[in-house]
């Protein structure tokens, strides 16, 4: 019986991790279809992170709530810092499909174990011993996903001349390999930001083991850094004409993947 239940505490956080990463796959592809079909990415993220915010706000005052930590003013940095994580990530994620494609952008997402990997080993989170097969392993698979990432920017795009084509042809191609580069870099630039901000998700879930109030600020200041992010990107006039009432359900689902994700780095440190 103790077999099963430390069994279970095992393979039930690295499932959900797993359909987490299913559903951000998926949420990518709509993602990509809501920008061809002409809705602007920083106001999707700035209407999908305030829907959000909303639909979390009962479950933040009600639940758990005689259990609940004081709200301190060190407490809510830590939630703003760490909405400014999340936000910064979800802006180049969606600048990146925008200028790529979700295949790009679901493959730029194995980096994301590797970045986090050498990031805690300069935070002092992780140690390497390199007689431990563990430990080699780790350091291996860095060196792969990365080779692999570069490998997806540089080779799999679309091909940048063809010697039977036109000069405007030759144009066209140059900008649409220019775009899969851009757009991978920024993928890339998503996942180190991914990786910061799941090792500060666990430290601040750690201090203040409060996940639906640490979700529910994460997702308010997000909100105003994006919003004020987009009324300087974006004209105001475009915002309130952008929105599709099915976006704002993949946004949801988006978010739910946050939320879940944050359950179980309180659950699994990473």
């Amino acid at each position: 019986m103790g077999r099963w239940v430390n069994c279970r505490g095992n393979i039930f956080p690295f499932l959900g991790m797993v359909m987490a990463m299913l559903a951000q796959s998926g949420s990518m592809v709509v993602i990509k279809v809501a920008m061809t079909d002409g809705i602007n990415k920083y106001v999707m993220v700035v209407y999908s992170l305030a829907l959000s915010t909303i639909l979390l706000l009962p479950f933040a005052l009600f639940l758990h709530r005689s259990e609940r930590p004081p709200l301190t003013f060190s407490a809510l940095c830590s939630f703003f810092l760490l909405a400014f994580f999340g936000s910064s990530g979800q802006i180049m994620a969606y600048v990146g499909i925008d200028l790529s494609s979700p295949t790009l952008a679901s493959a730029m997402l194995n980096l994301i174990p590797a970045f986090t990997f050498i990031l805690a080993l300069i935070f002092r989170m992780e140690e390497v011993h390199w007689k431990h097969s563990s430990s080699q392993a780790k350091f291996l698979g860095t060196i792969v996903s990365i080779a692999g990432a570069f490998v997806v920017i540089l080779y799999k795009g679309p091909p940048i001349f063809k010697t039977h084509l036109s000069n405007s042809s030759n144009k066209f191609l140059f900008s649409q390999q220019l775009n899969w580069i851009l757009g991978g870099m920024f993928c890339a630039g998503d996942s180190i930001v991914c990786s910061l901000w799941y090792i500060y998700q666990a430290s601040v879930a750690y201090k203040y083991p409060a996940v639906t109030t640490i979700v529910f600020f994460q997702l308010l200041f997000s909100t105003i850094q994006c919003g004020v992010f987009a009324l300087i990107v974006v004209q105001i006039k475009r915002m309130g004409a952008e929105v599709r009432y099915w976006v704002d359900w993949h946004c949801i689902s988006g978010n739910c993947c946050n939320i879940d994700t944050l359950h179980l780095m309180h659950v699994v440190r990473p």
